[in-house]
């Protein structure tokens, strides 16, 4: 849809193995620019794993954006693409970052 209704979310993931997680954000980033505007993106560790995040408003629409990258181990790192309506960033935040921290590789 164009833009989000309250209580809508869309959530992708991919896999890399040539990307750190903190360039598959920028790379995404960078190529969403022209529609979403992102905040500097973030890196952490969440439960001793490298992980980078950034967040964007779309310019037209107001629907957020958070683009979440993961170690998920095994040379490989696994992005969290989500776009949710307008004002909804932090009522999906915590979910999206359980769902980051469930991403292993056995």
């Amino acid at each position: 849809p164009e833009k989000l209704e309250p209580g809508q979310i869309i959530v992708g993931l991919s896999m890399n193995i040539n990307m750190s997680p903190e360039e598959m954000v920028l790379f995404r980033s960078n190529w969403l620019e022209e529609i979403i505007k992102f905040d500097e993106p973030v890196s952490l560790l969440v439960d001793g794993r490298p992980v980078a995040y950034q967040e964007g408003v779309n310019f037209e629409t107001k629907d957020e954006t958070l683009l979440i990258a993961v170690d998920v181990g095994q040379n490989t790192r696994g992005l969290l693409s989500a776009r949710m309506a307008e004002g909804e960033l932090e009522t999906w935040r915590e979910t999206l970052m359980r769902m980051v921290k469930s991403l292993k590789l056995k």
